[in-house]
């Protein structure tokens, strides 16, 4: 009994196989560089979208100004219509 016993307590007690830490740390620096980098693909589609975003706007503005001043109805604002009634 004591033979079965020290032969699984010699079992348990050997020393399991080191892990090579210069793999654990290579694949430490691959995971922080790979977050890097995806944070910086998610930054650039950000900046992107507000880009286009402004873009449309601002021909979304300069086509509502053009179409404003060139309506073809040939009236004149009030104040000046108001202006040659008096003459």
């Amino acid at each position: 009994m004591a033979r079965i016993l020290f032969r699984l307590l010699g079992e348990s007690n050997t020393p399991s196989p080191v892990p090579d830490t210069s793999t654990a740390a290579l694949n430490s620096d691959l995971v922080v560089i790979l977050a890097a980098l995806i944070c910086a693909l998610i930054c650039v589609l950000g900046l992107i979208a507000v880009s286009r975003c402004v873009w449309l706007r601002r021909l979304a503005a300069g086509t509502r100004t053009s179409s404003g001043s060139q309506d073809g109805s040939g009236q004149s604002p009030p104040q000046q219509a108001a202006a040659a009634n008096k003459d």
